[in-house]
């Protein structure tokens, strides 16, 4: 005869209990099922479930619904310990053997509960939940390097302190928590505050508050008195601190979410009514521990994976993955029950994984909303300021909103750098990714890089130098790295995309630094005239010029000479007259007239030429040079319009 011993009495052991005797009754095998619980038929726990579940459940175990009220008023959850109290009436309808008591230890092939009772066993299945009673007592026994279990975490939830709270109130209070939850900016930014300086909340977003009306079996749901479940997060201190203290800072969380400080309600009786608990997934991950001197130790529900109840991933995958485990035993040669384990870890993959991946898509989504709050928190605090009543809501906002910057601005630079190659010390300037292309690797770093240090740009008073100092430092570094990629885009005559990305570098100090930085706005302009004239865009030339000019003539009346001044200006002018000479040479054969355009282009040149050469702005080589291309054109010119003169004197 197979004994098999499940260790706890909570939905998913009752489940696999009622499922394992369901196949021992169908095929008349020679097994026995034990259920091990310390508080056998005492269900309290707290907290809902989605009633989707029951679609899983009652696929192979028919339950009494009249034991299963709505869990709230919209009738899309019931009471966990409701679940509990059908699926425990089902169970003793298959012969299940029920002991009441704790496992203090594992002697041989039997269970040692905490009075000294032994219960013999072959299978034994932990579903302890989170306590993995029987996982670390075999892992505690072994004397190996390497323990039967590996218990590790599924994923970093940003935000592992949750409470529930079951309240009631009357019918004005409810409407206060029903109604629509507004934002003043003012009260949003200083209830926030309070909730991050007097109790330690962490974040800038908003904590979680979940508010369900319920209305248990026998009352009815128009009665005055009205009954709420609270599902909400706490900061990581106050899960240790006092109810009283706990109970503050359900109503601190009320105000901020309503903006109504006038909500009374009164907490239930009951010791799980008013309860913190954490959120920390862990999993194991050896499916099945088999050994010749202990039985075979198989994790189930909680005690192989951990839920999260808000994505709605617990009880729900416990079953699905409970009945891969009981739809993997065979009948052995004596007619009891076998694990075929090979089965049984091939079919887990599927509900395991989807498990997994689940916690981990909401972790990442919950990280990403984290980051996302303080662009929303950043405008609201923003707001808020500018309507401070006193000057100290004033310097509460003011605080607040300058560690909202300083974290968009740190979010900023971590997306530059994870833009960058790793630098060399010869490189002054980080050089981005590229790919295998040649193109940007990191397209959306880059972008998310410009929008969240030009957001905290904006959101800083200007009063606020030292920061701002540092931002524009920090968005200076990224124009430059923006500018050295369309220095190597226009040294491998990719024009276009030399031409979009100093248009970038453009960008970035013309709309976040307006009036500064006008030395490198000239150089800019210098390479984007360059650009064009390598396009054959004269008139662009010309146009960037122009603006070049423009910059440097401003840092001129401004009394701000650089060193470079010179060197810049003679390139802007080199390079106009440069294009100049290349439109004349372009077009001669439209040369019919001393008359004609070209020939006041060719002056242009000319008086660009003279004064490069005149005022020493350019090298005594280099004037050589352009001197002899003047005169070059000016023979060309001259050649095609000699003809016409002479045709006209006839």
């Amino acid at each position: 005869m197979k004994n098999i011993v499940i260790a706890g009495g909570g939905p998913i052991g009752l489940y696999t209990a009622i499922r394992i005797s369901k196949l021992i009754e169908k095929y008349g095998l020679k097994a026995t099922v034990t259920v091990v619980e310390p508080k056998l038929n005492l269900y309290s726990r707290p907290g809902i479930v989605a009633k989707n579940v029951l679609d899983v459940i009652e696929r192979n175990v028919e339950l009494d619904h009249n034991l299963l009220p709505d869990g709230d008023d919209s009738g899309s959850s019931i009471f966990i310990m409701d679940l509990e109290k059908a699926l425990y009436k089902e169970a003793q309808n298959h012969g299940i053997k029920f002991v009441r008591g704790k496992v203090a230890a594992i002697e041989g092939k039997a269970l040692v509960l905490e009075d000294g009772r032994k219960i013999p066993c072959e299978i034994v299945i932990d579903s302890t939940g989170p306590r993995r009673t029987l996982i670390n007592q075999v892992n505690q026994q072994s004397t190996s390097e390497k323990k039967p279990f590996t218990i590790r975490q599924v994923a970093d939830n940003p935000i592992k302190n949750h409470f529930v709270a079951y309240v009631h109130m009357d019918g004005e209070n409810a409407k206060l928590i029903a109604g629509k939850m507004v934002k003043d900016p003012l009260k949003h930014a200083l209830a926030l505050e309070k909730l991050r300086t007097e109790f330690g909340w962490p974040h800038f977003k908003e904590p979680e508050l979940s508010i369900r009306k319920y209305t248990p079996k026998g009352e009815n749901k128009d009665d005055d008195m009205q009954r709420f479940y609270f599902y909400f997060e706490i900061p990581p201190e106050l899960a240790e601190s006092e109810p009283s203290e706990q109970l503050a800072w359900l109503k601190a969380l009320l105000y901020l979410k309503t903006e109504n400080d006038d909500i009374e309600f009164t907490v239930e009786d009951g010791a799980m009514k008013f309860l913190p608990f954490g959120v920390n997934p862990h999993e194991v991950t050896e499916p099945v521990y088999t050994s010749s001197g202990l039985p075979v130790v198989i994790p189930c529900g909680d005690a192989q994976i951990e839920p999260d109840y808000r994505p709605g991933i617990g009880i729900r995958s416990g079953a699905f993955r409970a009945d891969t485990l009981v739809d993997s035993f065979m009948r052995d040669l004596d007619g009891g029950l076998v694990l075929n384990q090979e089965a049984y870890e091939h079919s887990l993959q599927g509900p395991l994984g989807l498990h997994r991946t689940t916690l981990k898509d909401e972790y990442k989504n919950n990280r990403e909303r984290l980051d996302s709050a303080l662009l929303e928190k950043g405008k609201i605090y923003s707001e808020a300021l500018a309507l401070a009543e006193t000057p100290e809501q004033g310097e509460i906002i003011l605080k607040g909103l300058r560690q909202i910057v300083s974290e968009i601005e740190r979010l900023g630079v971590q997306a530059y750098r994870d833009s960058c190659q790793k630098g060399t010390p010869s490189q002054k300037v980080p050089q981005f990714k590229i790919d295998n292309y040649g193109h940007l690797a990191e397209v959306t770093s880059l972008e998310q890089s410009k929008t969240l240090l030009a957001t905290a740009l904006e959101l800083l008073p200007e009063t606020e130098v030292e920061l701002r100092t540092q931002i524009k430092n920090n968005i200076d570094d990224l124009a430059m790295s923006y500018k050295a990629f369309a220095a190597l885009k226009f040294s491998s005559k990719e024009y276009g995309f030399a031409h979009k990305f100093y248009n970038e570098a453009l960008s970035l100090l013309t709309s976040n630094m307006p009036g500064e930085h006008k030395d490198e706005i000239a150089k800019i302009y210098s390479n984007l005239a360059l650009i064009a004239k390598a396009q054959k865009k004269y008139d662009l030339v010309k146009d960037y010029v122009d603006k070049g000019l423009q910059e440097l003539g401003s840092m001129l009346s401004e009394d701000r000479n650089t060193p470079d001044m010179k060197t810049i200006y003679a390139k802007l002018l080199n390079t106009q007259c440069n294009a100049l000479f290349d439109e004349v040479e372009a077009n001669i054969t439209k040369l019919d007239s001393r008359d004609h355009p070209l020939n006041a282009k060719l002056q242009q040149g000319k008086d660009l030429c003279n004064t490069l050469i005149e005022n020493s702005l350019i090298h005594s080589s280099s004037a050589k040079i352009l001197s002899e291309r003047l005169a070059k054109v000016e023979r060309a010119v001259s050649e095609k319009l000699e003809p016409l003169v002479t045709v006209q004197i006839k």
